[in-house]
């Protein structure tokens, strides 16, 4: 069973504040990495699935050590996972779920951007 109040989320009565404190602290620090037009781009690309750096580097025209230092804040909170082919390092992302929260953000910006384009043309008129 779990319990609500207005305007708070729901709980169930077995968390652990504690537990759930470093839930919403891991959740920030997801967000933030993923809060950065670079690693935005990254996750567009991984979704097609696993990519070298080189490949990386290629699709998104950063320089190599820009994207290796992305993918690297990325790996460290588990965004990608890397396998080794050869001499090269692929790239991957860690779950099916993070290129389903990157569509449904993704929408949602386009769509407030069209909003904000139909509000501008509005106010011109």
């Amino acid at each position: 069973m779990a319990a609500s109040t207005p305007g708070r989320p729901l709980v169930s009565q077995w968390s652990d504040p504690v537990k759930d404190d470093r839930l919403y602290e891991l959740h920030a620090a997801i967000c933030s990495t993923l809060a950065h037009p670079t690693r935005l781009k990254l996750i567009d690309c991984l979704q097609d699935g696993p990519k070298s750096v080189t490949a990386l580097v290629a699709e998104i025209g950063a320089p190599q050590p820009t994207v290796s230092r992305h993918l690297a804040k990325m790996r460290r909170l588990g965004v990608v996972r890397t396998e080794r082919r050869g001499q090269s390092v692929y790239y991957r992302l860690s779950s099916p779920k993070i290129p389903q929260a990157y569509q449904l953000m993704h929408t949602f910006a386009r769509e407030w951007l069209a909003s904000q384009s139909v509000l501008v043309q509005e106010t011109e008129q």
